[in-house]
């Protein structure tokens, strides 16, 4: 699966677009302790093997399955972030092409 959340005025996540099934809610608030608000306030990649390494309350903990969260910029601003899910039974990790690409 794969989503778009853009950064709202007051710094919450709205979830745009998306392919797949999205988990979590439609939007994250502010200073929301998850993944996806880090990569956003931070604007560094994250790159997960194991979903289930995360908090039981972050929409992208998983029993099984990797994520690859990539903030995204438009003239020089932070705009929002891209989140691709892979389900454990898909072979393999994400391959750099892949993590190429979503950059």
């Amino acid at each position: 699966a794969a989503w778009v959340r853009l950064i709202e005025t007051d710094g919450g996540l709205a979830r745009l677009a998306a392919d797949g099934p999205a988990p979590g809610p439609a939007r994250l608030a502010p200073a929301s302790p998850v993944i996806e608000g880090d990569v956003a306030r931070g604007g560094l990649e994250r790159t997960l093997e194991h979903r289930a390494a995360l908090a039981p309350g972050d929409p992208l903990h998983a029993a099984a399955g990797s994520a690859f969260v990539c903030p995204f910029s438009f003239e020089g601003r932070l705009r929002g972030v891209l989140t691709v899910t892979r389900d454990a039974d898909a072979p393999g990790f994400f391959s750099a092409g892949q993590t190429a690409l979503a950059r």
